[in-house]
């Protein structure tokens, strides 16, 4: 039992810093056991929507109606450790699986101070916001995020261009890594390592004991070698109709 309330914590914890991370003004998480529902003050996200789901114990899955619970708008489901029973039975319901990853975790114990790279910036002001969000070519960071010291953004430049990037959001002790990438030109050069560095020194510094993420196939090494544990397999699903909207507009949700 204390195990599954580790775990328990863990995803509550991952959930609520996703979900502030994304969030335009406010978003209402309704935790049940084992159930997260999200719903947003405003949609998010490249195809538009103000629902999320994360289900990580399925006593009593069959007796959750998603569209019913979404107003039947556009939204998607994340299974913690489905079995293909229930991954059998979204697809039935008409939902396709979009990705897969690992949940992991990490318990802070010990850390060096190199990992402390001073090459890595932490974004802190308006004039870097404008810089960053320029180069991503999008308004990923708004005013409002920066002045929550709990959302924080962490980059590489190369040449003044932007390299490699990554998110880190703090609630208590738990610290969730997400958005960690590196553009394709800047690749095997260390980068996403630099920035895993300083995610784990700030985090480590500012009182964190615990940190989780998901992570892609691609990414799971990188994690391994810090010490992250993979707790669950994650799968997420969407509607079919849905997922051809993002294949015929060249989108990701």
């Amino acid at each position: 039992m204390t195990y599954l309330l580790g775990i328990d914590k863990d995803i509550e914890a991952f959930v609520n810093g996703w979900a502030k991370s994304r969030c335009v003004n406010h978003v209402h998480l309704n935790y049940q056991n084992g159930f997260i529902s999200a719903e947003f003050d405003k949609p998010i996200g490249t195809i538009q929507r103000k629902y999320e789901f994360f289900v990580w114990s399925f006593s009593d899955f069959n007796s959750w109606d998603f569209n019913e619970l979404s107003n039947n708008e556009f939204h998607i489901v994340s299974l913690f450790n489905p079995t293909e029973a229930i991954c059998k039975d979204m697809e039935d319901k008409g939902y396709i699986n979009i990705v897969n990853e690992s949940f992991m975790s990490l318990k802070l114990k010990n850390i060096f101070d190199n990992f402390n790279d001073s090459t890595i910036e932490l974004i802190q002001n308006q004039e870097q916001v404008n810089w960053y969000n320029k180069q991503r070519g999008n308004d990923i960071i708004n005013w409002s995020k920066i002045n929550d010291k709990s959302i924080l953004f962490f980059c590489a430049k190369i040449d003044d261009k932007l390299a490699s990037w990554a998110r880190l959001i703090i609630n208590n002790n738990y610290a969730v890594i997400d958005d960690v990438q590196t553009k394709d030109i800047y690749r095997r050069q260390g980068l996403a390592k630099k920035i895993m560095n300083k995610l784990i020194f700030y985090s480590f510094n500012h009182e964190v004991s615990n940190m989780v993420l998901s992570a892609s196939n691609e990414g799971k090494y990188l994690y391994e070698s810090y010490g992250f544990k993979m707790i669950f397999e994650l799968k997420v699903f969407a509607k079919c109709n849905s997922l051809m909207y993002c294949k015929r507009n060249n989108q990701t949700i």
